[in-house]
Parts: structure tokens; C-alpha cells; sequence
């Protein structure tokens, strides 16, 4: 949130510098003057080309980041129609297997999708132990299992488990 209120006041300060360039080259009173020892040595039609830039870029960037996103999603055609399933949804659906392994501590996945193929990126944090590597092998093969039992998702090409973060094991009581 912090970062796009601040992508939109840079934006508008881009904007707001381009115009006032402009206005400032505009004959009479001395404004090319003035602009000039602002902005240093520039011609006039530098500084054109320069308010117009800002103006642009402002402008374009306002424009990019407010406009309505579209989520990503896979898209699976039959004879029936189209199904399609975002990619929040799969997310979330991977995440749930997270209280199947006892010694993750907490679990990101990120999917991306490729040519009609997704990837699951998993982020863990994992209690240490001697259990580590097998533990996220064994991950990857529930996420590729529940991907293609619980949602018929076979266009999976990579599963890839990242250990984000290794804590202290377990207390035993």
C-alpha cells in the first residue's frame, strides 16, 4: 500500500515538474530565462522534449498502476466449455498442506504460470533437523499429488522448495 502511494506522489511530481518546464518555456516575461537558469544550459527545445518526457512518464505510470489488473489464471478448454482457475486459488490451495508436515513452520508458495504450465515456487521455514531435505522432497510430492488429485492440474512442470528460514528444533515435553 505504502509503495503505491508512493509510486502515485512520484508520479504526480513528475507530472507537476514537466508542466511547470513547459509552462517556463513558454515566451514572454522572461519564463525561458527563468527556466533556463533553473534547469541549466538547455535549449529551449531540450526542455521541450524534457516537460513532455515528464508528462508522459507521469502520466503513463498513473495510468499502469491504477488500471484494473488482471489476475492470472489457468485456462483448461473441453468439449463442454472453459474452465479457469486463478492462481490465488491454487496458491491457497497448496498452502493448506502445511499442517501435514510437522516440521514446517510456515509455508509460501508462489505459482507462475508458463504456455498453459505452471510452477509452484514454495517457500518454507522449517525446524532444524536431520530431516530437512527429505522433509521438502517429500513436500514437492504432495503438491505435485494434490495438484493433480485434488484439482486435475497435470500441466505442472516445476515444483521448487526453498528453505526461507531453518529454526531451533523442536522442544520435547
Amino acid at each position: 500500500m505504502l509503495n503505491k502511494l508512493f509510486g502515485v506522489l512520484l508520479a504526480l511530481l513528475a507530472f507537476c515538474a514537466g508542466t511547470w518546464i513547459l509552462v517556463r518555456t513558454l515566451p514572454g516575461d522572461d519564463g525561458l530565462d527563468a527556466a533556463a537558469a533553473t534547469l541549466g544550459a538547455l535549449s529551449p527545445l531540450a526542455m521541450i522534449v524534457l516537460g513532455l518526457a515528464l508528462i508522459l512518464l507521469g502520466g503513463l505510470y498513473l495510468y499502469s498502476g491504477l488500471a484494473p489488473r488482471r489476475r492470472a489464471q489457468l485456462a483448461f478448454v473441453n468439449e463442454s466449455g472453459t474452465v479457469n482457475i486463478r492462481v490465488d486459488a491454487i496458491r491457497d490451495f497448496v498452502a493448506k498442506l502445511a499442517p501435514e508436515f510437522s516440521s514446517i513452520v510456515r509455508m509460501s508458495p508462489h505459482v507462475v504460470v508458463r504456455r498453459g504450465r505452471i510452477d509452484i515456487i514454495v517457500g518454507v521455514r522449517i525446524q532444524a533437523g536431520p530431516q530437512i531435505h527429505a522433509t521438502c522432497e517429500l513436500l514437492q510430492q504432495r503438491v505435485r499429488e494434490r495438484l493433480i488429485t485434488g484439482l486435475g492440474i497435470t500441466q505442472v512442470r516445476e515444483i521448487e522448495v526453498t528453505v526461507t528460514d531453518i529454526v531451533g528444533e523442536k522442544q520435547e515435553s
